[in-house]
């Protein structure tokens, strides 16, 4: 006597079921074991449907394994890489990217700061890289101006990169900045023989974070 598959209900069905096993053409048939043998008339008959799946599935585990351990190895902050380190992407961090285009801060990390009441006030701006609009006023010939940039994120050995970027007259001024920490002094000078016109330079920087040792 036939059984088809929707009437069998466990391995033991299978095992026992006498005659031959029916398996319509449109059915799917899961098997959960790697092999099943049929025994009819004392003969085997095994079905192996499930050996590729576990072989593929062994393959998906030793690539999980491995990838577990490649991340095991990055979360460990002590460990110390011995050779060549080759990325085909980019390298992305909390704050910085290091893609084809070049290295610099991420989008999220900068900010803008716009100085109010004269150009010796101070401003306060904790980012990375960044833009500060200068207060409108008239720079008189060979003259500079000091104010205080506060940034929580510059120590006294960081360096800070400052640039008159745009707005007002360029190649007019000379910037230069001095670390401390938590805040930079930042002078703006007219180098010119002539006073500057009434208008707002806008200043660009960055803090590169260094050490002496």
């Amino acid at each position: 006597m036939s059984k088809k598959i929707s009437e069998l209900t466990n391995l033991n069905d299978i095992s026992s079921a006498p005659g031959s096993i029916l398996i319509p053409v449109a059915n799917t048939v899961s098997l959960s074991t790697n092999s099943v043998k049929v025994d009819t008339l004392r003969n085997y008959i095994t079905i192996h449907a499930n050996s590729a799946y576990n072989t593929a599935n062994s393959v998906n585990t030793y690539s999980q394994a491995a990838f577990a351990k490649a991340n095991n190895a990055l979360a460990n902050t002590t460990g110390t890489l011995a050779g060549d380190l080759t990325v085909t992407g980019n390298v992305v961090t909390s704050t910085s990217t290091i893609t084809s285009a070049g290295m610099g801060y991420k989008q999220g990390t900068g900010g803008q700061v716009t100085q109010t009441g004269s150009r010796t006030d101070a401003v306060t701006l904790n980012a990375l890289t960044g833009r500060i609009t200068l207060y409108n006023v008239i720079t008189p010939a060979e003259y500079s101006d000091t104010f205080t940039f506060n940034n929580s994120f510059i120590t006294a050995n960081d360096l800070v990169y400052v640039a008159h970027i745009s707005s007002g007259t360029m190649a007019l001024y000379d910037v230069t900045a001095t670390p401390q920490n938590g805040s930079a002094v930042i002078t703006f000078r007219n180098n010119s023989n002539d006073p500057s016109p009434p208008e707002s330079p806008v200043i660009g920087f960055m803090v590169f974070k260094a050490a002496i040792t």
